[in-house]
């Protein structure tokens, strides 16, 4: 069994330096980067209980926002058949107990990134309907274009590759690549 968890153990930290190998060719040559994270209120139950968001709901709160921020940006037409979006790197983490779900993203936008933040800041806002958004600890911060930060930040957004795995954490879906054609305009 021993055995067993150290390989498991050493293929995680494989896969960790995999995807910080993969993120540093595509941050090296950005003006700029948002980082962003988004996180979840736990909700108090009538027996006064804590219950966090499911792992289902939390995901699908997530597809919201970016679809919201694409369609912001890119137009609906555009970003409904992800023929464009804003490129973007997005990991899921679960905290240090595995029950506090929460994402990470490292967006690279084609506009002035302090203005991204803002727009991202009130979509997530606006997502606050049933009470699980949490506004007060969700960010949104420029990260600026020195590449030592955007390394920092990216490597940060992905480190829970090693916790609990690339197929849990990298949220390759979501994930936009920064190339020509899905940088333009409508």
């Amino acid at each position: 069994m021993k055995l067993n968890n150290r390989n498991k153990s050493i293929t995680k930290r494989q896969e960790q330096n995999a995807i910080n190998d993969w993120l540093l060719p595509q941050i090296k040559d950005n003006p700029s980067a948002v980082f962003m994270t988004l996180k979840f209120r736990h909700k108090q139950t009538a027996s006064e209980e804590y219950e966090g968001i499911t792992l289902e709901h939390a995901e699908k709160l997530l597809r919201v926002f970016l679809r919201k921020v694409d369609i912001h940006y890119h137009g609906y037409a555009a970003a409904t058949k992800r023929r464009a979006g804003v490129p973007r790197f997005v990991f899921k983490h679960m905290g240090v107990f595995g029950e506090n779900v929460h994402y990470h993203i490292v967006a690279l936008p084609h506009v002035d990134p302090h203005e991204f933040a803002k727009v991202a800041d009130l979509e997530w806002q606006s997502l606050d309907t049933n009470g699980w958004i949490d506004c007060n600890n969700s960010w949104f911060e420029v990260v600026g274009n020195n590449f030592d930060d955007l390394k920092q930040v990216t490597f940060y957004s992905a480190k829970e590759v090693q916790k609990i795995g690339l197929e849990d954490s990298w949220l390759i879906f979501h994930n936009i690549p920064r190339t020509p054609s899905i940088e333009q305009t409508p």
